[in-house]
This record gives C-alpha cells, sequence and structure tokens, in this order.
C-alpha cells in the first residue's frame, strides 16, 4: 500500500474504516424507509381499499425519510467515516427533497381518499417542513447566516418530528397500531437525540479542548496560514488530507465552524495549522486573528487522504495531485507527511490558480522537489512577466497535456471548486485513468 504516514493511518483506523461504506449506506437508507411500511403490512393490516393504503404507505415513507435525515446530518463517524460527509449531505439534500413531494402526494391522496381530514399536528408538520426547504433551496439569495439557518433547521425539524408523530399515532389507521407506534416513538426518540448531540453534547465536547492561534501568516494572495497548539492535552489527532471544523473566539465552541484541511502534518502535532482563503465572509476577518484568540476544532473528517482506499489489496506505485487555489492545503499536508515517511514513490502535482500570487506553498514545494520524487506543473490564467510554466485554466488542455497513460491506476486526489474538480472527474473517466477506489475528492461547497 501507499502509505503516508501507516502509523498515523493505522491509530485513527475509525476515523475511516470503521464507517458504512457507500454501498452499505444505501442497503441500511432503503431498509429504514421501508421497515415502518413492513410494519405496517406485515404486523398490523388493514381492511382499507387500495386509495386508503396508498394515501397511508406514502405518508408512512415521507415521515420515516424525514426521520432518517436527523441522523445524516450528526456528523457521526459510523454512517460518514467511509461514505464521505460531503457524499452524505449531497444525499440528504436530495432525499429530503424526495421526502417533501412524498409528503405531498400523501395530502393528495388523502384528499382523493375522501378519508377524514389532516389533523392540526399534520397541518404543523407539513407548513414547517416546506418552510425548512424553502430556506434549504433559498439560503444564500436570502442572505441568511449559516449559524441562524442551522438553529432554524434544527428547531423546526423537532417541531416536525413531535408534530409528525402526534399525527400519525393519533390519525394514522397503521400508525395509530402498538407495533408501529412504537416503531415511531424510538424514531422520534433517536431523531431529537441527533438534534441534542449536535447542538449540545459536540458543543460541550469541544469546550473542553480549546485551542490558542499562536501566528497568522500570509501563504498566498488573500491566503493565510493560522497555527494552533492545543491549551491542554494532547491535539487532534488526523490523517493528512483531511479536514476538521474550526471556530474562533471566547463562544466559538457553540458555533458549528466552518470546514478547513489542515496544512500541517500529522508529524508536526502538537502544532496544528489550517491554511483559509478569504472568501467574503467570516473568512474576511482571518488575517486579523490576534495570537491567544481561542479556537475550537469538530473532526477529523475527510476521506481526501491515502488511508481512505478500499479496492484489493495492491501496491500503489504513483499519485497524482491535482489542485486549484486553495485545494492545495489537503495536499501539501500529505507532502508534508510524504517528507516525514521518506516516501519513494513518484508523486505528481497539477496546481492552478488564478495569478501566481496565487499559488500557495510555491517555495516549499520546490523544497519538496528535492526530498520526495515529485514533479510539478503549474498553471495560471494571468501570469507575471517571464512565467515559465503553463498560461491558461485548469480545463481539459492542460490535463491532456500532462497526463498519460503511464497515469492509470495511480491514486488521484483532487481538490478544487465543484467546477473543477468535476472537470478533472469527468476527463479521467473519459481517458480511462480512474481505478474504483484510487480517485478521492472532497466538495466543500455543500456547506455553504
Amino acid at each position: 500500500m501507499y502509505e503516508f504516514g501507516r502509523t498515523e493511518v493505522l491509530g485513527t483506523m475509525w476515523h475511516l474504516r470503521g464507517g458504512l461504506g457507500r454501498g452499505s449506506f444505501v442497503v441500511l437508507y432503503v431498509g429504514l424507509v421501508v421497515a415502518p411500511l413492513l410494519f405496517a403490512r406485515l404486523l398490523v393490516g388493514s381492511e382499507q381499499g387500495f386509495s386508503e393504503d396508498l394515501a397511508s404507505g406514502l405518508g408512512i415513507a415521507a415521515f420515516g425519510m424525514l426521520l432518517i435525515g436527523f441522523w445524516l446530518t450528526g456528523r457521526f463517524q459510523v454512517i460518514s467515516a467511509r461514505a464521505g460527509l460531503d457524499l452524505i449531505l449531497t444525499f440528504h439534500r436530495y432525499a429530503s427533497v424526495g421526502a417533501v413531494a412524498l409528503l405531498v402526494a400523501h395530502i393528495v391522496a388523502v384528499q382523493a381518499a375522501d378519508v377524514d381530514a389532516p389533523s392540526a399536528a399534520a397541518w404543523v408538520a407539513f407548513a414547517v417542513t416546506l418552510v425548512i426547504a424553502v430556506m434549504a433551496l433559498a439560503r444564500s439569495r436570502m442572505g441568511l447566516r449559516f449559524e441562524t439557518w442551522r438553529y432554524s433547521h434544527g428547531i423546526g425539524a423537532i417541531v416536525v418530528a413531535l408534530a409528525g408523530l402526534a399525527h400519525a399515532t393519533t390519525g394514522g389507521i397503521y400508525s395509530s397500531a402498538a407495533p408501529l407506534r412504537a416503531l415511531w416513538v424510538l424514531m422520534v426518540i433517536a431523531a431529537v437525540g441527533s438534534v441534542v448531540w449536535v447542538h449540545a453534547v459536540r458543543p460541550a465536547g469541544k469546550a473542553r479542548h480549546p485551542y490558542d492561534v499562536v501566528s497568522v501568516t500570509k501563504a498566498a494572495d488573500r491566503t493565510w496560514t493560522v497555527a494552533l497548539e492545543p491549551r491542554d492535552g494532547e491535539a487532534m489527532d488526523f490523517i493528512a488530507g483531511q479536514y476538521a471544523f474550526v471556530s474562533f473566539g471566547k463562544r466559538g465552541y457553540r458555533r458549528f465552524g466552518n470546514p478547513f484541511s489542515f496544512s500541517s502534518s500529522p508529524a508536526q502535532r502538537p502544532r496544528i495549522e489550517f491554511t483559509i482563503k478569504e472568501n467574503g465572509d467570516f473568512t474576511d476577518t482571518i488575517s486579523t486573528l490576534e495570537p491567544g484568540t481561542v479556537a475550537y476544532l469538530d473532526g477529523p473528517l475527510g476521506h481526501l487522504s491515502p488511508g481512505s482506499y478500499r479496492g484489493p489489496k495492491q501496491e500503489i506505485e504513483r499519485v497524482v495531485m491535482i489542485a486549484g487555489g486553495v485545494g492545495i492545503t489537503p495536499m501539501i499536508s500529505i507532502l508534508r507527511q510524504g517528507r516525514h515517511r521518506h516516501q519513494p514513490q513518484p508523486i505528481k502535482l497539477l496546481y492552478g490558480a488564478r495569478t501566481a500570487d496565487g499559488l500557495a506553498f510555491s517555495d516549499e514545494i520546490e523544497q519538496l522537489q528535492g526530498d520526495l520524487n515529485l514533479e510539478v506543473h503549474y498553471i495560471v490564467s494571468d501570469p507575471p512577466e517571464g512565467w515559465t510554466h503553463d498560461v491558461g485554466r485548469l480545463d481539459d488542455v492542460f490535463l491532456n497535456r500532462h497526463l498519460d497513460a503511464t497515469d492509470k491506476g495511480s491514486m488521484f486526489f483532487v481538490c478544487g471548486s465543484t467546477g473543477l474538480v468535476d472537470t478533472v472527474l469527468t476527463n479521467l473517466d473519459e481517458h480511462d485513468l480512474a481505478t474504483p477506489g484510487l480517485v478521492h475528492s472532497e466538495n466543500f461547497s455543500i456547506y455553504d
């Protein structure tokens, strides 16, 4: 196996190998959605007609999907470690849209079946669900702060769970029967418990492990490296390439934080570094952080690391890294750990930015070329005078120029904007360079 810090990978194996694989996750999700329907049909039974059964089935499936959504957003390692939190949250968005569609279909089917009118609790659950859905889809356009959105989302979700439970267990032909009623109660307890975990238990855990800002240094144009050290105890254990949610200030432990990749390597602990680009939100104030400012971390998370490989055991002979802008951050962490471990395998780095000043760590990357078997290709769209590297965008033309058949079977790491990641992954597929299990990327836009 290709190893950047095998001892570190083994030391935190549960972060990566203890979670559900994507296939297992899908099977579990479908099973949880189907379980209430099976309870209704096999354990309860009914003499309803088809239209009434259809209305009941739609409502049962919708409520089940809404409750399962609670568990998908709690950053539970057992769920997200292997499948990837970004993919889990993307799945949650689409599944939630599906649940709302089923809920609307349920109401239409109830009206068509000419059964008893929905209870007040049902209308409350439906109305709050719609509000949450609209806020989720239009949050950016509404100008809602992330923290405001998350807290309102959590409160609204609890209202939906409790109102839905009241409606299902008092007005539903199937759900009011003891077997399904007991299942709903257990699922609602688990759902509300996940909200308590996110809003109370995790913050309390962060509060017990504060960090201090040690320094803030410029890494590139509008890009800063923030160095932290723990006030007490051990620094967070992580694997090169992972990320954590970071928040600053005395009450920072109460906030969800923003996801930033580690730019330091595990070998540099207890000092931990994050390299952050100003992006129009609070990150515009990163450069003003004073030494001694308290910080809190939640993590580690992410599968953009050598330890995330899931395929058959084999020797990984080459590594290819493709980064745009601040997407170099997890790559430099992996490279630094590779230097620490004296990794001999060839590494190819393709790195692009708008300007040469936007290329972070360029001096260190030059030094790493002397320490590692590292091949580097830069590209900028607005080059300075005397620029000797590629000019343009990190697109198919650039990729085709520097990737070839010898890269097939390499372990690929891709990080950058959503558009860049999509371009690279499509290119790798079209040129048959991607090997299942060997292409790793993170989609941070899901947190915007």
